[in-house]
């Protein structure tokens, strides 16, 4: 693997991982120096991962029809975008989870209750 591929690999590695991370980490920074209502941030964050995902999604699969999947930078580029939409999750579960947990669904199932028939 020659130098150029290793930095591609880096780089496609560090969109999918750290880009993530370092929003949390800056919306962290925020919550700590001020008081700040983040709630609004819920919508922003939802609406960047699924137009990442979309993005992704296309170039992979573009990379896939065209048959081109490894000479393209397409496929690694799609693949990135799709890690990076899975990874913002974290930090709007955070938003969530701090500033909005009337937001935050029921993971147990214990809230369902079945209704009776009449």
């Amino acid at each position: 693997m020659g130098p150029e591929k290793l930095h591609h690999l880096i780089a496609f590695f560090l969109i999918g991982t750290g880009l993530p991370f370092g929003t949390w980490g800056l919306l962290l920074i925020i919550a700590k120096l001020g008081h700040p209502d983040l709630r609004p941030m819920i919508r922003w964050l939802r609406l960047a991962r699924w137009a990442v995902w979309l993005v992704g999604i296309t170039l992979a699969t573009a990379a896939l029809v065209t048959n081109r999947m490894w000479h393209s930078w397409h496929f690694s580029i799609g693949m990135s975008l799709v890690a990076l939409s899975l990874g913002l999750t974290f930090p709007e579960k955070w938003v969530k989870r701090n500033y909005a947990p009337e937001l935050i669904e029921s993971e147990s199932g214990q809230d369902w209750r079945p209704t009776a028939r009449s």
